[in-house]
């Protein structure tokens, strides 16, 4: 008999169902690849052709409108607004009839009591409040319909409508679209009629621009919404039923067409060729507090946490693995050395706190300022397109490529518009570039017979130790007040150069035979030079003796290796000997009167520079002008700053720019968001208020490490490309790992901690968005001003009457208008 062979059939099973799932993964994975490629190209055509045909400009166009009516839409509310219940009705609005009755209606509840003289007549007070409340509410119901019928009008006719023909409507949208202009102001001339401020748009080519066009029907589109947007509401009032039909969802189709000649290069045809494209944008209608933020406690304050800075620091910031990182908005890092563990010599320890980055392949600061250290440590500035950058100001007590430990850190390239180090530049690192348009070394406390305890410390000079292919390339001017020390065991010997380079010293330890008197001293491990007989330390004379000493020896034995890779323009000024090489390739040694930092150099530009130093460390940016507009008496205070440093009390600190009261996590007294009402943090519509004690988490995609809600931490989910709009203030740490677009501004009295996956190409996005700041602020205003009005800054603006309503018109556009679809017609 034969054995029957059990599991075939499922075996055969296995077979087919393991063969069909690869032609489905590998079908499945074709049609992937096809969509995004088709992506990629409709993205690459729109790209292509967008400038060209106007389709970009026709955006910012319908922006523009968009703005003009929010303007006219404001003017029509406060027309509406200006009643009383003694006016009458000019029938100028559907809605001023309804409005004068609840004003009626107001001064009814006002006086009824005392229109009553019985008792048993009268009301309660808390139900004549309630019906008070009622009519108020029903009269901003009112004037946002207003708003919305006004701006409607505005950018199309409002149909259907009898007091559409009672008004002069001025339906700007297509007109401002197809004339290539736009209202670029509002203003309210009489009664019934506004005037218009025409701006026309400029095309690169404006010989032969793109024709834009709208289509008379269906070009754009007004539609309420569906029938579950709609909410009715009604109220008795004055003896009669106010009905409304409020849309929630009110929008705008609009469908522009251009015909252009493209050029050759976007064509298969050479020459000039007519092409068609067309873009429909969607825009929807705002409500008023969408756009006009009513308050009455007067203007917003300004807060010196909240003022034109992207980053507040009160700890250290460290940057780690990240592909790309850009900071809009100015970056104030106060540094604390006693978060760094680790005793690393006198030299190194003084580097420590700060900012540092490391493994940043790109990044874009605009005005940096810490009262530390500026380190950049390996693979900094990789990218060759997009060089790492301060495209503005640092302000640093020193400026330091290499590692901490003492190590020589590798391949690292940076950007510095203007450099102001009240300590040194410091190059200790392999293959690593510095460019600097100008620097200014400004503390000479090491020489002028002032010297602290800790010397290095207060000695402004440059210092190469590090490989002769690095190089500091400063290319407009350097001003060097300061120089070097040797790390010697007993304590550091000064030097006579204000540029050190990694085996220069030798000059202090050879004695020059021309010159008999030289004294030479044990400086453990070392013989140092330390003057002539007529010299004396205290007299200002020593760092003029051992410069000379140091010139003459050095003179006519210089090589490139001597020069430490500097390079220096012709207007360079220092204390101290200076070798390098100049813009034209020669080495030189300086030492002689027209190198000097001399009297006048003091006066134009050192003290200025100190005095600016003062202001953007040690006062943390305030008075907000700049130099030549500082009165004398603020010139006089940031003077006596920079000159008490760390003794001295500024008006603004980390610690009282910010005071988060004890009970701020659990009272929940602040709102997340600027449409008045509680989201949660990670409903990416909203803007919030994000204030706590404890350290918080924002997590992208590729971050380095996982996160949760469970932590004792704020944890913000930023994947999936969310883009965070908030205003973050912490007691604590705040760490941005992964992809993260964050708009706002982040304040945190511990450390910044930015980084990615290890070779994850994450990027930072960290943007100051003065805007979304005002959103929430004028959404909070009490809860500010207990927060950070302790240090409210009155120098600039005037200040309102307390009770008068103030309008702040802001709002983000990109909210309200995006681009639905885009096609090449032919």
């Amino acid at each position: 008999m034969k054995r029957k062979k059990y599991g075939s059939s499922y075996i055969v099973v296995i077979i087919i169902f393991m063969f069909v799932s690869t032609i489905s993964m590998a079908m499945l994975s074709m049609i992937s690849a096809n969509y995004k490629a088709r992506v990629v190209e409709s993205k690459r055509v729109e790209n292509l052709y967008s400038s060209e045909s106007g389709l970009d400009v026709a955006y910012n166009l319908i922006g523009k409108t968009f703005d003009a009516a929010a303007q006219y839409g404001n003017l029509r509310v406060k027309r509406l607004q200006s009643l009383t219940k003694d006016s009458n009705d000019d029938e100028t609005s559907p809605y001023n009839q309804d409005f004068i009755d609840l004003k009626i209606d107001i001064d009814y509840w006002k006086e009824y009591n005392s229109n009553h003289d019985k008792e048993e007549d009268k009301k309660s007070q808390q139900f004549i409040d309630k019906k008070i409340e009622e009519d108020n509410e029903m009269l901003d119901v009112i004037v946002n319909q207003e708003f919305k019928r006004a701006f409607n009008n505005f950018i199309l006719k409002y149909d259907g409508k009898d007091y559409a023909d009672k008004e002069i409507t001025p339906n700007k949208l297509k007109e401002s679209i197809v004339n290539k202009s736009y209202v670029n102001g509002v203003r309210d001339l009489n009664d019934n009629e506004s005037s218009y401020d025409i701006a026309e748009i400029q095309f690169p080519d404006n010989n032969n621009p793109p024709n834009l066009s709208i289509n008379d029907s269906g070009g754009i589109r007004y539609d309420t919404g569906n029938d579950l947007d709609v909410k009715s509401i009604s109220l008795q009032s004055s003896g009669k039923q106010l009905s409304l039909d409020v849309y929630n969802k009110e929008k705008y189709t609009i469908t522009v067409q251009s015909e252009f000649e493209s050029k050759g290069q976007n064509t298969n045809v050479i020459g000039r060729n007519m092409r068609t494209v067309q873009a429909t944008y969607t825009m929807f209608v705002p409500n008023y507090n969408d756009v006009y933020f009513t308050k009455s406690t007067g203007n917003l304050q300004e807060y010196p946490a909240l003022e034109n800075r992207g980053i507040t620091v009160g700890g250290n910031m460290d940057i780690d693995n990240l592909s790309n990182l850009q900071v809009t908005g100015d970056v104030f890092v106060k540094g604390d050395r006693t978060k760094i563990s680790g005793d690393y010599g006198i030299v190194y320890n003084k580097y420590k706190g700060g900012i540092t980055l490391e493994n940043v392949k790109n990044f874009t600061f605009d005005n940096v300022m810490t009262n530390e250290t500026f380190n950049i440590g390996n693979n900094v500035g990789q990218d060759n397109d997009k060089p790492a950058q301060i495209t503005s100001n640092l302000y640093a007590r020193n400026l330091y490529a290499g590692n901490i430990n003492g190590n020589q850190s590798s391949y690292s390239n940076l950007s510095i518009g203007n450099l102001v180090v009240d300590n040194d530049i410091t190059l200790k690192a392999n293959s690593t570039n510095i460019k600097i348009n100008n620097f200014y070394g400004i503390n000479e406390r090491t020489v002028n017979g002032e010297e602290s305890e800790e010397k290095d410390k207060n000695s402004s000079c440059i210092i190469v130790n590090g490989n002769s292919n690095s190089k500091v390339d400063i290319k407009n001017s350097a001003y060097i007040m300061g120089v070097a020390y040797i790390d010697t065991k007993d304590q550091p010997y000064k030097t006579g150069e204000s540029l050190a380079f990694k085996g220069n010293y030798s000059a202090y330890s050879v004695p020059d035979p021309n010159t008999p008197n030289e004294i030479f001293s044990y400086h453990d491990p070392l013989y140092l030079f330390d003057g002539t007989n007529s010299s004396n330390s205290n007299s200002g004379n020593e760092v003029a003796q051992k410069r000379v000493h140091f010139e003459d020896y050095w003179d006519g034995k210089l090589k490139e290796e001597n020069t430490g890779g500097i390079s220096l323009p012709s207007n360079t000024k220092a204390v101290g000997a200076i070798i390098y090489k100049d813009l034209s390739g020669k080495f030189q040694v300086k030492n002689d009167a027209t190198n000097l930092i001399n009297d006048n150099d003091m006066e134009d530009i050192i003290d200025p520079k100190r005095e600016e130093y003062a202001q953007k460390v040690y006062n943390m940016g305030y008075p907000q002008k700049d130099y030549d507009k500082l009165t004398e008496s603020e010139k006089t205070y940031l003077k006596n700053l920079y000159d008490l440093k760390s003794t001295s009390n500024p008006q603004y600190t980390i610690e009282n720019i910010m005071k988060l009261p004890e009970d701020i996590d659990e009272s929940n007294s602040y709102k997340y968001s600027a449409e008045n009402e509680a989201k949660e943090i990670n409903d990416n519509d909203a803007e919030k208020a994000i204030l706590t004690k404890k350290n918080i988490v924002i997590s992208g995609d590729n971050a380095s490490e996982n996160y949760d809600d469970t932590g004792d931490y704020i944890f913000i989910n930023a994947s999936n490309n969310k883009e965070i709009d908030a205003l973050i203030g912490t007691d604590g740490d705040v760490t941005i790992d992964g992809n993260v677009n964050f708009r706002g501004s982040i304040i945190a009295k511990g450390n910044l901690i930015i980084k990615g996956k290890t070779n994850g190409n994450s990027t930072s996005l960290i943007t100051y968005d003065p805007e979304i700041i005002e959103r929430i602020e004028s959404q909070n205003i009490e809860l500010f001003n207990d927060i950070f009005g302790g240090t409210i800054y009155t120098g600039g603006g005037e200040e309102s009457d307390s009770g008068n309503e103030i309008l702040n018109p802001n709002y983000d556009i990109n909210k309200f208008l995006n681009t639905k679809l885009w096609k090449l017609v032919k």
